[in-house]
């Protein structure tokens, strides 16, 4: 069951009681998991198979898509996007005003698991950070790239940090592979609006944002997710 409560929308000031949904109490699986469900009772397949081979698939499709080839499968369709502005006809790609993007979305069989997916509407009892929106100050993107060793500015509700001494508390990046990093920096650390310091020790590759704070000062830390993914190219 997807759990989801509604917020005030403060990206529509012209529309003051627009509201929209936000997750609650999201359960998260890992790979881990999928690997135990996979070579449980009656299986007869082996983890140390089940991983060896996952690894390698994934560095095998990695090592195709390098050369520019998209994958697709039933499962998974990954392919690529050049972004940014070009002055004419004639212009060609410069990696100062241009990127390359890859994107991925569901395939067919994928997507029929949860297409159906049940939700649930619930009151929401206690104040968490809401994320709505990162705003990357050197490139200029909003809620898609991240500059290690540059300033951002994040938006949404119930964002400030009550606590900035408390390790618990602050603004993290989380990779793919669950390592977090800690926002060292944080000013104008206000309900609504955060500037960050954007950490120069972020790796190439795709994290999550999450804000942890104690709500005026409570007991309990709180957590919010930017629902995109950003990356750090």
């Amino acid at each position: 069951m997807l759990k989801y409560s509604l917020a005030l929308n403060e990206l529509t000031k012209d529309d003051p009681d627009d509201c929209v949904a936000v997750v609650q109490e999201n359960d998260k699986f890992n790979i881990q998991e999928v690997f135990d469900d996979i070579t449980g009772p009656g299986s007869i397949l082996k983890e140390t198979e089940v991983s060896a081979v996952y690894h390698a698939m994934f560095k095998s499709i990695g090592r195709k898509m390098s050369s520019g080839r998209s994958f697709e499968c039933e499962y998974l369709l990954i392919d690529h996007s050049i972004k940014g502005r070009f002055t004419n006809h004639g212009d060609n790609f410069d990696s100062n005003r241009h990127e390359v993007n890859t994107n991925s979305r569901l395939g067919s069989s994928l997507r029929t698991y949860v297409q159906d997916i049940p939700v649930e509407k619930i009151k929401s009892t206690t104040a968490a950070p809401i994320v709505e929106g990162f705003r990357d100050l050197l490139s200029k993107t909003v809620n898609d790239r991240i500059t290690p060793n540059s300033f951002a500015e994040i938006a949404g509700e119930n964002l400030k940090i009550w606590d900035t001494v408390d390790a618990a508390q602050g603004v993290f990046f989380i990779s793919s592979q669950g390592a977090e990093i800690k926002v060292a920096e944080v000013s104008n650390n206000l309900p609504k609006k955060l500037t960050i310091h954007i950490p120069g020790t972020l790796k190439k590759g795709e994290y999550a944002l999450e804000i942890r704070t104690a709500i005026r000062g409570g007991n309990k830390v709180r957590k919010g997710r930017l629902s995109e993914t950003l990356v750090v190219v």
